[in-house]
């Protein structure tokens, strides 16, 4: 019984908080968004094709977030995003990327904003290519919500920006066959470790909605 008022209570707080707002022309406290895109990754390329990949890595990027508003101009964005590459059959690396981030909107929507903050790469994959650890990084993003103030709960939002997400990588250089392979091929005497961090992020470009 204990248990199921705990429940109820913690259901009922999240719709209030969600639904409501201190006024009828204001932004509710807290939003969530999803949005679509894609992230060109130049430096995810340069190493794929270096070390022998078959991808050729444009992201496909799926964000789900939620803005959590102070006052008219300034908010919290925690986010988790979801980085996949667009070539499916070849795709050597994917990326989840939480990340916490502060905004700043210029006015009440709809509204010019920017917001920056750090993030987390964690990657999956690695094929034939390497292995990846992932690392801190960050990104920064400039957007227009065109969403107006009247309370109206679905609003469109436009994103370019930039992320900068590292990853470090451990591959084998096979040094009788002068070519690179994952470590689960080794290693052997004929082996060198090499290890670098790559920036597997770049542009990007999103559309999405906030409710």
């Amino acid at each position: 019984m204990k248990a199921n008022w705990i429940t109820c209570g913690i259901t009922a707080g999240l719709v209030i908080l969600t639904q409501t707002a201190s006024t009828m022309g204001e932004e509710a406290v807290f939003r969530p968004g999803i949005c679509l895109g894609v992230m060109a990754s130049p430096g995810g390329n340069s190493y794929m094709k270096d070390h022998g990949g078959d991808a050729q890595v444009m992201f496909l990027d799926f964000v789900v977030s939620g803005k959590i508003r102070f006052d008219d101009n300034w908010a919290v964005v925690p986010s988790l995003e979801l980085a996949s590459p667009m070539d499916l059959v070849n795709a050597e690396i994917q990326l989840l990327i939480p990340s916490l981030n502060l905004r700043y909107s210029f006015s009440q929507e709809p509204s010019l904003y920017v917001q920056a903050g750090p993030s987390y790469s964690s990657p999956a994959g690695g094929g034939t290519v390497a292995e990846f650890t992932g690392k801190f990084g960050g990104g920064v993003t400039i957007g227009y919500a065109f969403k107006n103030p009247h309370r109206r709960r679905i609003g469109l939002q436009l994103e370019v920006g930039y992320n900068y997400v590292p990853v470090e990588t451990t591959t084998l250089y096979d040094a009788m066959f002068h070519s690179y392979s994952s470590p689960s091929y080794g290693p052997d005497n004929r082996y060198t470790t090499i290890k670098s961090t790559e920036n597997f992020g770049g542009p990007f470009a999103r559309v999405g909605v906030r409710f």
